[in-house]
């Protein structure tokens, strides 16, 4: 995978919008995007509209979310995701290949162990 920045978005609270996230990887190409908050690790597939140049545009993209204690380990905890990320694309293209899809669809992640 070609390099690549990857967002961090620090919250103070547990509750926020992330538009200003959802706005740049609306125009990026970023594989992912990290948020550092209050919550347990988890990864969420996020998939919401954003406006650009007054057009609406349905992006999708995975959020990495830590709690601040992790920050120190980010850097190997985002290179296993984008590792787990492009092993799925390979067997996304496998089944396309295969005219089959995936019959299993995560939404949500609990990094257990953290």
């Amino acid at each position: 995978m070609r390099s690549s920045i990857i967002p961090i978005e620090v919250k103070s609270g547990a509750s926020g919008s992330l538009k200003s996230l959802h706005q740049f990887m609306g125009t990026k190409d970023a594989p992912l995007a990290v948020k550092i908050d209050t919550k347990l690790p988890s990864v969420q597939h996020l998939n919401t509209v954003i406006q650009e140049n007054k057009q609406r545009k349905q992006i999708r993209y995975d959020l990495l979310s830590l709690p601040l204690y992790l920050v120190e380990q980010l850097e190997t905890i985002v290179a296993g995701c984008l590792i787990e990320k492009l092993h799925d694309l390979e067997l996304n293209a496998l089944a396309d290949r295969r005219n089959d899809q995936p019959e299993i669809e995560v939404t949500e992640v609990t990094l257990d162990g953290l």
